[in-house]
């Protein structure tokens, strides 16, 4: 069993990142940005900076697949997974279509991005209140006003570590 996970949500201007240890929710904020260049480097570097800090022996990195059409989270992608995967040979590097969660969750997701958010809010929200080991979190998820994004990294590490279990 990997010990320490990081979850990463890509966004240009709002950052979704989950961290748990022993399946334990850790670490849970949304980095933001302006979406300028110098803000995004400096975004960058703060994410090298938790990977480091958190690395272990056991550890997997996952982050959210980018389309090929938006270039600039491509690049935050391609520079998070060379990073991974040149400096830290012991991490296991994932990437993660955005619709894997649902189909471990056994949902068809709306076609509208809106609704999908929404969606996402609500998938989260339920699990926070239904499962022990989470529901200290429930506070703080509560009153951010970016749960979108905290949701979209937290579901893609929940279902992550839900894989080999049935849901």
């Amino acid at each position: 069993m990997t010990e320490t996970v990081l979850s990463i949500d890509i966004g240009i201007k709002n950052m979704g990142i989950c961290v748990t240890y022993h399946d334990k929710i850790v670490l849970w904020y949304v980095a933001q940005t302006d979406g300028k260049t110098r803000d995004i480097i400096n975004l960058m570097e703060s994410i090298v900076s938790i990977i480091c800090e958190i690395a272990s022996l056991s550890m997997s990195v996952l982050v959210e697949q980018q389309p090929h059409y938006n270039k600039k989270m491509k690049r935050i992608f391609i520079i998070i997974e060379t990073y991974c995967l040149a400096l830290l040979p012991q991490c296991s590097f994932h990437a993660i279509s955005s619709n894997t969660k649902w189909k471990k969750l056994d949902m068809i997701p709306p076609k509208v991005y809106y609704q999908r958010k929404q969606l996402s809010i609500r998938v989260c929200r339920g699990i926070l209140e239904n499962e022990r080991e989470h529901a200290a979190w429930s506070c703080f998820f509560e009153s951010h006003s970016k749960k979108d994004d905290l949701s979209d990294s937290f579901l893609q590490l929940w279902t992550f570590l839900k894989r080999d279990v049935s849901l």
